[in-house]
C-alpha cells in the first residue's frame, strides 16, 4: 500500500524506517500467497479457454463439412440460429434444406454411413464423429401449420465469415425472426 497509495504513504511516513522485522515476513508471506492464488486461478481460466478453442475447431470442421458437402451434391444450405457477429460456441449447428432436396441430402448422408435421427416428424438430426450435431430443418411447423414461410427463408440470404468459413444465412428480417420465433421460453 505504501507504494501505491498516496494516502496511505502520508498516514504513515515512518513505515519504511521503522525497524520492524516482522511486517516486512508478513507481507512477504502476502505477496508469496498472492502469486500462488493467481497461478491457482489462471489454471482453471485456462483450461476454460482450451475447451473453448476446441470447440471452436469443431465448429469449424462441422461448417466446412456441411459446406462441402451440400457443394459437391449441388444441393443448397441456409444455416440458421448461428450468427451472431462475435464468436461463441453453439451446442449444434441448425441448417434450413429445400424440402424438394431432402430425399437425395437423406440418401447423401446414409450413402456416407451417417445415422439420421427424427424427431415428431419436423425435426432430422444427424451426427458424425469429431463434428457437432446437426439438426436439419425443411420449415418450421407448429400443430402442422406452417409460421414462417420458407420463400420468406430462402429470399435474398447473406454470405457472412463464421470461424472463417464462408456460410450462407438468412436475411436479416428472416434471422430476426427465426431467433426470435424459435427461441425456447426456458432458459
Amino acid at each position: 500500500m505504501y507504494y501505491v497509495d498516496d494516502e496511505y504513504r502520508k498516514t504513515h511516513p515512518n513505515l519504511l524506517t521503522r525497524n520492524k522485522p516482522d511486517i516486512w515476513l508478513k507481507a512477504i508471506g502476502i505477496a508469496k500467497r498472492v502469486v500462488e492464488e493467481e497461478r491457482f486461478l489462471k489454471d482453471p481460466f485456462e483450461k476454460i479457454v482450451e475447451q473453448e478453442e476446441r470447440k471452436l475447431i469443431k465448429l469449424k470442421q462441422t461448417l466446412d463439412f456441411i459446406n462441402s458437402l451440400f457443394r459437391q451434391e449441388g444441393l443448397d444450405v441456409i444455416f440458421i440460429k448461428l450468427y451472431r457477429g462475435i464468436p461463441y460456441t453453439p451446442r449444434d449447428v441448425d441448417i434450413l434444406i429445400r424440402k424438394e432436396q431432402s430425399h437425395k441430402i437423406f440418401a447423401t448422408l446414409k450413402g456416407r454411413n451417417i445415422t439420421l435421427k427424427r424427431f415428431n416428424g419436423v425435426e432430422t438430426q444427424f451426427e458424425e464423429k469429431g463434428l457437432l450435431k446437426v439438426d436439419l430443418y425443411q420449415g418450421f411447423h407448429y400443430f402442422s401449420l406452417d409460421f414462417l414461410d420458407n420463400d420468406f427463408l430462402w429470399k435474398n440470404p447473406r454470405t457472412v465469415s463464421i470461424c472463417g468459413i464462408e456460410c450462407l444465412i438468412p436475411n436479416c428480417e428472416a434471422d430476426f425472426s427465426l431467433t426470435n420465433l424459435t427461441r425456447s421460453p426456458w432458459p
